[in-house]
């Protein structure tokens, strides 16, 4: 009788698969910011193999370095055989560089992955996870002040000296639900795996079709959901130091149709820089095209799927 009871009051207090979470999607998009609130800029290089098959005509290989200094002004340079390619994000300007020709494009925010892994503030984030329509976000209103006076006649107040105001952080009204589950088979636990089995499933309140399935230790994704596909992340980095300010990076990111691989990237983790400085000029168009070659190779499908997975990842 006491096992009985026993084991109905464990299955009772354990929380199940797919089970509602006591956080709020809010709670856990400030969580994957937190950590690298201390970050100044960030240069992160990558390889991108482009599969044949559902993504690509063709197989090819890309060198991808990403500048990032903030979510206003982003440079990512691409080499893809004879093929030189920039995307510029200046807010508002968005800038395709080819060689040594600059083409404007039309104005955008950047994409959820580059959010999830380099946004160092929350209001941007938690925007930008709205437009992409995983949660649903809005500004709290501030409450109305039932001592103000709205008579047309009310004595003007003394004017008090001006004080320098804290900023003080967006109060948002944040809808999306959040529930505990596993991805993947159990595995033994291993020391050097950041990432596991137990994870917070973020559903988007607009499409069911759109999920996230976060780390419950790193608050960042280990799977994603969106537009028909399957994004899935692996073998988690660490960057730290002796503040205990540290960076974390996928090693390898997979993007996937009904199973198969189109895209494989894979960052070089001994070339990662953080907090590097750039030059003044480094995000100029102008700059970059003096410094450029100024042989122009043909039109390519190379050009044409690099430009397509700028347009969807980028």
């Amino acid at each position: 009788m006491k096992k009985t009871i026993l084991m109905v009051l464990i299955i009772w207090c354990y929380p199940q698969a797919g089970s509602a979470y006591q956080i709020s999607a809010e709670f856990l998009l400030k969580n994957n910011v937190s950590h690298r609130k201390y970050l100044r800029s960030v240069t992160l290089h990558q390889k991108i193999k482009f599969l044949e098959g559902f993504y690509s005509p063709v197989p090819f290989t890309c060198h991808e370095t990403i500048y990032f200094q903030s979510h206003e002004k982003i440079r990512i340079d691409y080499q893809c055989g004879d093929v030189t390619y920039t995307h510029l994000y200046e807010k508002p300007r968005v800038t395709a560089i080819y060689h040594q020709k600059i083409t404007p494009r039309e104005a955008r925010s950047p994409h959820f992955l580059t959010a999830l892994f380099l946004y160092k503030k929350e209001d941007p984030l938690i925007r930008l996870m709205s437009d992409f329509q995983f949660v649903h976000a809005e500004v709290k209103e501030p409450a109305p002040d039932p001592l103000e006076l709205t008579e047309e006649d009310a004595p003007p107040l003394p004017k008090k000296p001006k004080e320098k105001k804290e900023k003080q952080e967006t109060e948002w009204d944040v809808t999306g639900t959040v529930s505990l589950t596993k991805l993947g088979k159990l595995e033994k636990s291993q020391p050097e795996k950041m990432e596991d089995n137990s994870v917070l499933l973020l559903s988007s309140p607009v499409d069911s079709g759109q999920q996230i399935w976060f780390s419950k230790k790193l608050f960042l994704p280990q799977k994603i959901s969106y537009a028909g596909r399957d994004i899935l992340f692996r073998n988690y980095r660490e960057v730290s130091n002796q503040y205990n300010l540290f960076f974390r990076y996928p090693q390898f990111i997979e993007i996937q149709e009904t199973g198969i691989s189109g895209i494989i990237i894979e960052s070089l983790w001994d070339r990662l820089e953080i907090n590097p400085k750039y030059e003044k000029d480094f995000f100029s168009a102008e700059t970059i095209v003096k410094k450029r070659s100024t042989s122009f190779p043909q039109d390519s499908k190379i050009k044409i799927v690099l430009e397509k997975f700028i347009s969807e990842y980028r």
